[in-house]
């Protein structure tokens, strides 16, 4: 799904990256998803095709001290978190309910999240912890689902 035309008399801004836009009757090819039906915009063409990505890494955290995540941008996307050692509470998005990683714990997410509504994670831990995040992109559904 990575070309798309704006056919609106309008210019198009992208909701999450802003510095990202389509001028009236423009076409972009891009190596991501955006959220076309939300913008306006028209696919034109499947290519070039997106591969699906991974991202994997381990914070260390240390006691107190929150640390605050910053995600890899894609329109939607599974989430799995592992407590290696220590607990910890992990805020998604802007939620004031965190999400408790005890030790040797996992959380997956059964649906997929929106970088519109979780761009970043905040994690805390009173007394240290290790924590594995897994990001993992899911394709947009055909229909705009």
């Amino acid at each position: 799904m990575p070309t798309y035309r704006n056919e609106t008399g309008r210019r198009v801004t992208h909701c999450d990256m802003n510095y990202m836009e389509w001028r009236p009757g423009e076409e972009k090819s891009l190596p991501f998803f955006v959220p076309h039906e939300k913008l306006g915009l028209t696919v034109v063409s499947d290519e070039p095709l997106v591969e699906k990505h991974v991202h994997d890494w381990t914070a260390e955290l240390t006691p107190n001290d929150p640390l605050t995540v910053k995600l890899p941008y894609h329109e939607a996307f599974e989430l799995s978190i592992h407590a290696v050692s220590g607990d910890a509470d992990i805020y998604i998005g802007d939620s004031n309910e965190p999400i408790a990683a005890l030790e040797g714990e996992s959380h997956f997410s059964s649906a997929a999240y929106t970088y519109a509504k979780c761009p970043r994670l905040r994690l805390v831990s009173e007394e240290g912890a290790e924590v594995r995040i897994k990001v993992e992109e899911r394709r947009p559904m055909k229909g705009g689902r």
